[in-house]
């Protein structure tokens, strides 16, 4: 008997948790843990040590061999995701990582700050958002 229960409490934790983890570019990562709101971008180093990027939770992201661009929703424990703010984030890939949250990253950004930033930093017009997950948008 307490083993049937051990085996059902089992099943219900690993079918419960959503795992996602799909590599983009070098060693940077989409990543989910737990559930698809927790989705955010991580840096996996060689030593494999992982950075977080960014809090959750990213819901589009574009790439190419230079940069990472973002689009995030912020997430509060208590009142879920926030769909009023989108925040724009520029990952250039080929800085080096630190282990600090916000070193790694030009953002949070507005709309207007991401357009501006993306002139200044010579990101082609032709990277666009080719990640959208559109039940978190």
């Amino acid at each position: 008997m307490k083993i049937s229960f051990f085996l059902l409490s089992l099943s219900f934790l690993v079918n419960s948790c959503e795992v996602y983890h799909e590599k983009l570019v070098g060693d940077y990562y989409l990543d989910v843990h737990e559930s698809r709101t927790d989705m955010t971008i991580v840096y996996v180093s060689e030593e494999g040590y992982r950075v977080g990027l960014m809090r959750p939770t990213v819901f589009a992201v574009g790439y190419n061999k230079q940069f990472i661009i973002i689009k995030q929703h912020p997430n509060h424990i208590r009142n879920g995701i926030n769909r009023s703010i989108t925040n724009y984030y520029i990952v250039p890939v080929e800085n080096p990582v630190s282990r600090a949250l916000d070193e790694n990253v030009v953002g949070p950004l507005t709309k207007v700050e991401f357009e501006h930033a993306r002139q200044e930093m010579a990101i082609p017009e032709n990277l666009d958002f080719t990640i959208v997950f559109e039940d978190l948008e």
